[in-house]
């Protein structure tokens, strides 16, 4: 996956093809945005709320290199 993918996924919900990406699948994006440090880049502080909620309930993984 890439990070425009990753992006879209997480704003919308939504895969390339328009259907409803699975949980799976959007906690997979949401952790490329996080290990790649994409999330914090992104315009808007939405991203960084979802990911700091998602760390914190431990869906997806902070490591110290992804900031």
């Amino acid at each position: 996956m890439k990070a425009y993918e990753a992006v879209m996924i997480c704003e919308t919900g939504k895969n390339a093809y328009g259907g409803l990406a699975s949980e799976k699948t959007q906690l997979i994006a949401w952790q490329l945005l996080l290990d790649s440090g994409v999330v914090w880049k992104l315009w808007g502080s939405n991203f960084e709320r979802e990911a700091i909620r998602l760390i914190g309930e431990g869906l997806i993984d902070f490591k110290e290199e992804s900031q």
